[in-house]
Order: structure tokens, then sequence, then C-alpha cells
């Protein structure tokens, strides 16, 4: 049910275009980055033992959590497996979940970092066999993201005072916290309410774009039981949450305020209606539009190794 509530004067809604510039694809600041990634020897015989070795580092502002880094691909169709083991000499084992701090900018530290080794063996190969493989790491993390847009209320006499002095309307600029994964909120204005009511509509469309160099996942809304970047059905797809409480939105999928969004080809688009209450007096109140984003993140990446056989013995 709608309430209305005679007002005084014509109110005009201005949505201000936040300067907040998001994460581009030429930008670094993607969360947590593969610094590194080496196989030392990577040139092998036969049962040589070799160190695969990465350095992650967390180049965003926001803790990443639950972090796991993992081998696999150490295999071929025809031949034997490389054999992996986390290394625990000097390094600690990077496949027990562990947190990375993110940067603090204003007093110029840079994000936690840590280096990651597994201890392999070469597979045993029959001596004139040279085999090259790839074994790969995949980095997993959780991390979140949220963008506020402001919105400014003004009332019409206040609108034409600053025009006549050729000011424009005050504004406030947005934030968008910097990750792999951008949320982008966009309403068209300027709106108007008219006279006798305390309520305001309009559309608003929340645009998530997959940045970075990996895969985001559904980490799961409440009540439900959803296993992350382990279960292939919850790739590219991510959680949404509404932080504005004051502000209702309908005819879409956000109107319980909180949806889960499937991306295609790394990016998703949600359009709602909006709706917000308003005070009868006002000049110049800004209020907040808030979304967030939790979510389950994975990078992969590969690193090449060459085996020569060396033995005398034939393989099956």
């Amino acid at each position: 049910m709608r309430h209305t509530l005679s007002l005084p004067i014509l109110i005009i809604t201005l949505i201000m275009v936040s300067g907040c510039t998001l994460p581009g694809l030429g930008m670094t600041n993607y969360g947590v980055v593969l610094e590194d990634l080496v196989a030392e020897p990577n040139e092998l015989q036969s049962g040589e033992p070799f160190v695969i070795r990465t350095r992650i580092r967390n180049s965003g502002q926001i803790r990443a959590e639950n972090m796991l880094v993992k081998i696999f691909n150490t295999g071929t169709e025809m031949y034997s497996d490389i054999r992996c083991s986390p290394s625990y000499e000097m390094i600690s084992n990077c496949e027990v979940p562990f947190d990375l701090v993110g940067e603090d900018r204003e007093r110029g530290v840079q994000g936690e970092s840590k280096t990651c080794a597994w201890n392999c063996i070469a597979p045993i190969l029959e001596k004139g066999v040279t085999i090259p493989y790839n074994p790969s790491i995949r980095m997993y993390y959780s991390y979140t993201a949220s963008t506020i847009k402001p919105v400014l209320i003004t009332s019409q006499d206040e609108l034409i005072r600053l025009q006549s002095e050729g000011k424009p309307p005050p504004s406030q600029p947005g934030s968008t916290t910097e990750g792999p994964v951008s949320l982008d909120i966009k309403v068209k204005g300027p709106l108007k309410v008219w006279q006798g009511k305390r309520q305001l509509e309009f559309p608003i469309e929340i645009d998530v774009q997959n940045i970075g160099e990996g895969t985001v996942c559904s980490l799961g809304i409440v009540g439900t039981q959803i296993q992350g970047c382990d279960n292939p059905e919850n790739w590219n797809r991510i959680v949404l949450f509404s932080k504005s409480l004051d502000i209702i939105f309908s005819d879409c999928d956000l109107e319980y305020g909180q949806t889960i969004l499937n991306l295609w080809k790394g990016r998703g688009k949600i359009v709602c209606n909006a709706e917000m209450m308003f005070p009868m007096a006002m000049v110049n109140v800004q209020k907040n539009i808030e979304i967030s984003a939790v979510y389950d993140y994975f990078i992969d990446k590969s690193v090449s190794v060459t085996v020569r056989g060396t033995s005398d013995i034939e393989l099956i």
C-alpha cells in the first residue's frame, strides 16, 4: 500500500554520477595475484627430484580469506604422473586454509604475500623418451566487494537557486572496492517526485563483471548447501546483497534482499524497480544505494617441465 502526504513544494531527486573509476582490464589490483610460478629445475631425468614454487600476494584492499593453493594436472594420458607433496621445509603448507591481509595505501604498505612450494619427483620413463609435462596450481580464496552510489534529494527552490548562481548541485563521490569482480550501480536521472507523495520510484541497473584472470563461484545463500568452487555448477555465479535497508527492490531477483546472479562470458546484469521513502522537509539530503557481493574465486596457472627417460626397462 502506498501512502501520500501533501508537500508544499515539488521535490526533484537528482542522481549524482559517482566519480569513482572501477578497475579496468589494464590494472593489476584484482585481489590476489600470482607473482611467480617456477619449476626448479625444469629439465629433468627419470626419478629426479625438483621443486615447484609460487609466490602470491594480495594486491587488493580487502582481506582474502580461506585461501588454498593446490597442485593438479601432473600426468599425461600415456605415461606415469609426476608425484608432488607440499613442502614443509621453511615454508608452511599452502594446502591448509590461510588468510592474506590487503594493502594499506594510506600508509604505503603492500598487501601480505606468501610463498608456496611442492617437493616433486619426475616419473620413471624408458630411455630415449622425452615427455613434456604441464603441472598446474589452482589458487582458491574468498573475497567481498561493494559499491555505493549516492542519491541526492533536493527541493525545486534550492535547485533554482543553485542554477541562478551558476553552481551545480552538491555531490558526493561514490566508492567501489577493488577486486577481481567489479560492481556498478546505474540510475538514470534526474527523477522527479510530484507534490503529495513521500515515495520515490525509479529503475536501477546493477552490472557485475569478472575483470580478473580467474573464475568466480557462488558461496551460497542462507539456508542453502553450496560447495563453492569445488562444485563446477557454481562456477560463474555470484551472490549479491542489498545493504540499503531503506530502499526496497521489486520486479527482480533482488526483491528479497539477496540473490545468486549467473554470469555469461564474465558478465551479468540485474534491472530492478527501486522504492525509497523520504522526509517532507529536506534540502540536499543524500541517500546511499549500496550493493555487496561475496564469492569464492580461483585462478589456474601451469608451468612446463620436460622429463627425459633414462630407464633401461621397457615400461608398459
